[in-house]
This record gives structure tokens, C-alpha cells and sequence, in this order.
């Protein structure tokens, strides 16, 4: 896990940044979850959910 861990810092996403991915992850049902990158790091996270009705 540590070299995860150096990835993560080398590429400028930080332990906050990395906790509000993974929440959106476990939130989303159906939808698009976009990061955007600016100069390698995490600027912004998108998150467009798709409601599917039977």
C-alpha cells in the first residue's frame, strides 16, 4: 500500500481529494463521475447522476 500511497502524493491528489472520490463512488447508482487536471493535478470533481425509473 505504500507505493499506492507515493503515487497518490506524487500526482498531487491528497488524502481529502481522495476521500471525496471514493464517497462519490459509494454514492452514485447510475452516472458519469468526472475529474478534471490541471498541470497533473486534481482541480475538480463532476458528478452527473442518471435516475432510472422501470
Amino acid at each position: 500500500m505504500s507505493a499506492f500511497n507515493d503515487i497518490i502524493i506524487e500526482n498531487g491528489v491528497g488524502a481529502e481529494q481522495l476521500k471525496v472520490i471514493v464517497e462519490a463512488l459509494s454514492k452514485v447508482r447510475f452516472g458519469i463521475i468526472q475529474l478534471t487536471v490541471h498541470d497533473g493535478k486534481l482541480m475538480q470533481l463532476d458528478i452527473t447522476e442518471r435516475r432510472r425509473f422501470a
